[in-house]
């Protein structure tokens, strides 16, 4: 699996994003080079939404592309708040929750979503 990143934010929290956004990007990106935890997924794709006005959560799986498209809702007071180990958290909780649903809504046999969740704190 393949974990690419993208941002639909404020303006003023733009570089903190980045920032955060970069990091994770790699460290999900290693740790998924080196374990497997679904056969079902080999794309993932996540946008995140941090605004003003807040937005909406969406979840798009297409089975024959095996592609996972998230939007994510972060808090944005809470970012922009938050020192740049904070908003990385805030972002991997973000991505975690959404993942959780997911994989329970889906049904989803073949994705070990719990040792991904237990992965992920690890890496950071």
């Amino acid at each position: 699996m393949k974990y690419w990143s993208s941002g639909e934010v404020e303006f003023c929290v733009g570089d903190d994003f980045r920032r955060a956004m970069n990091l994770l990007e790699e460290k999900i990106n290693l740790l998924l080079a080196s374990k497997s935890y679904t056969n079902e997924i080999d794309q993932l794709e996540v946008i995140y939404v941090i605004v003003k006005g807040g937005g909406f959560e969406r979840i798009n799986f297409k089975p024959k592309s095996k592609i996972l498209d998230l939007k994510v809702v972060i808090d944005y007071e809470k970012f922009f708040n938050s020192s740049p180990s904070v908003q990385i958290f805030i972002l991997l909780q973000g991505l975690i929750k959404i993942l959780e649903n997911f994989a329970i809504k889906a049904n989803l046999k073949y994705f070990d979503i719990f040792k991904f969740k237990e992965d992920l704190i690890k890496i950071l």
